[in-house]
């Protein structure tokens, strides 16, 4: 069972620039020992009884503009660490649009 009220977040169609915040409740209180992010693009922070998420969206590749894309589905990732050794991931999902 989860320790968080979800693990995925859909924030919908989000534009290139724009910063997305999603807070993730927990359930109980437990101590967090550990946030990892795979890259220095999110920002994971510990607040009371929360994990908040942090990410500012890029732009579609050139490359996938140019081949007719205008909506990229993505999805941004934090593997959460408990005191008790456990580990969930937390998830936003996300479509940037031009």
């Amino acid at each position: 069972m989860s320790k968080f009220e979800t693990n995925s977040m859909d924030l919908g169609y989000v534009k290139p620039g724009q910063e997305l915040i999603a807070y993730f409740n927990l359930t109980e209180h437990c101590k967090i020992t550990n946030l990892y992010v795979k890259c220095d693009c999110i920002k994971a922070k510990v607040g009371e009884n929360q994990v908040k998420v942090q990410y500012k969206v890029t732009d579609i590749p050139y490359h996938l503009v140019h081949n007719g894309v205008h909506e990229l589905p993505q999805s941004k990732a934090v593997q959460v660490t408990f005191e008790d050794g456990k580990s969930e991931e937390i998830k936003i999902n996300y479509i940037i649009k031009k």
